[in-house]
């Protein structure tokens, strides 16, 4: 019985030097999975980094639609009041009825139309501008977080690899 106890231990004491030997070709192997670590990192960033370009751009494309939307229809709005100004003048040049109650409410009328057209116009662009902004802030935002969770994937693919054995005695006891 005593033959099988030594034996036992003999076996135990040359597995351990035969995992300290093992463990001994594993530092290239180490140091090849942490540059394979920091690559996979890199290309996660990378593409976080890509995708957030593209909302942005996307994002102040559309706001430069609503501007050019605005400076056109602001030229049409202001080119109605003109026309509109021009007919009350002929018809009041036709008329003769320059203080007539009628005339007056017609430009009062056609004033308020453009300060409504106007004021609607501008909460469109501001409107716009407001989306373009939280397009902005919610790809910083994504980015932010992808950003977090690729930092921590690396972190822990790091213990993982730091957890291999790379010498004769992390070997032996491993």
């Amino acid at each position: 019985m005593s033959y099988v106890v030594v034996g036992s231990a003999v076996l135990s004491i040359g597995s351990s030097f035969a995992k300290g030997f093992g463990a001994m070709g594993n530092q290239a192997d180490i140091e090849q999975a942490q540059e394979g670590a920091f690559d996979i990192y890199q290309a996660q960033t990378g593409l976080l980094r890509s995708q957030r370009g593209q909302q942005k751009k996307e994002a102040a494309l559309g706001y430069d639609v609503a501007s050019a939307q605005y400076t056109s229809a602001g030229m049409d709005i202001g080119q109605g009041l003109e026309t509109g100004q021009r007919n009350i003048e002929f018809a009041t040049g036709q008329t003769g009825l320059v203080t007539s109650g009628t005339m007056q409410g017609k430009e009062t009328d056609l004033m308020t139309k453009y300060k409504d057209d106007m004021t609607k116009l501008f909460d469109t662009r501001e409107l716009a501008k407001d989306k373009r902004d939280l397009s902005v802030n919610a790809a910083d935002l994504a980015y932010r977080r992808g950003e977090m969770s690729a930092d921590e994937a690396y972190q822990n693919r790091l213990t993982d690899i730091e957890g291999i054995p790379s010498n004769f005695l992390e070997g032996m006891f491993s």
